[in-house]
């Protein structure tokens, strides 16, 4: 088996592939706060239409008692 020469093209890549992977979990970290927000905003515009909690649970791929305790305090 042959073991790769670590040199400074190898360190250069390894430390850009890290670069690149911690940038793309801030991004998805960004992505995701911001979808929670629209969630949250979604979930009251739909209840002060009156939607139920059942019909909330089910867009959400829950039970309807999940979905109020995740959002029955906005």
């Amino acid at each position: 088996m042959a073991t790769k020469k670590l040199t400074q093209q190898t360190w250069v890549e390894a430390k850009a592939s890290y670069q690149h992977a911690v940038e793309a979990v801030q991004i998805a970290q960004e992505v995701y706060l911001e979808a929670s927000v629209a969630l949250d905003v979604a979930v009251v515009a739909a209840r002060d239409a009156g939607t139920t909690w059942n019909a909330i649970g089910e867009a959400l791929e829950c039970s309807r008692q999940a979905a109020w305790e995740r959002y029955h305090n906005l």
